[in-house]
């Protein structure tokens, strides 16, 4: 039997899902661009562009990006962070802890100089992962042209 107290209950648990699901988080750089244009930086420097796909699964929640346990920014759907990073080893993990579920994900590359490393983020809720993708040929071409195109 449904009670009133019971509908109201699933009601409220229904907003809040639909909310999560549809909801959009921002994307938030905490340390300096490097330029105004991501381009392939000209001096010994390494800079890394790092862009989240456009989801609609769990694109209410933001995810944490640390680069040599030093906070980068959070980054929403669509969005992307833009930063310099040490030359060498790095190790870059981005994460989510929302609503007690907590998905990440971890990528560790060689900075060169004179190098812009492209990566790329995608969810795999099922799997519980986030997967963070250097993207190369066409694909890197078209992503660093579409994202020179948006403003910051």
């Amino acid at each position: 039997m449904i009670t009133n107290s019971n509908l109201g209950m699933s009601l409220v648990q229904l907003t809040m899902a639909i909310a999560w699901l549809t909801g959009c988080a921002g994307t938030k750089q905490i340390v300096p661009r490097p330029a105004e244009k991501i381009t392939i930086p000209s001096e010994d420097k390494c800079w890394v562009v790092l862009y989240r796909l456009n989801e609609f699964e769990g694109s209410a929640v933001g995810w944490k990006v640390v680069a040599n346990k030093k906070q980068i920014g959070r980054l929403g759907p669509g969005g992307y962070l833009f930063w310099e990073c040490e030359l060498g080893f790095v190790e870059l993990e981005v994460r989510s802890d929302s609503m007690g579920y907590s998905v990440s994900g971890w990528k560790q590359f060689h900075a060169k100089p004179n190098e812009l490393m492209v990566l790329e983020t995608e969810l795999h809720a099922w799997g519980g992962r986030i997967s963070v993708l250097v993207a190369q040929g066409e694909r890197r071409k078209k992503l660093l042209s579409a994202l020179n195109r948006q403003k910051k």
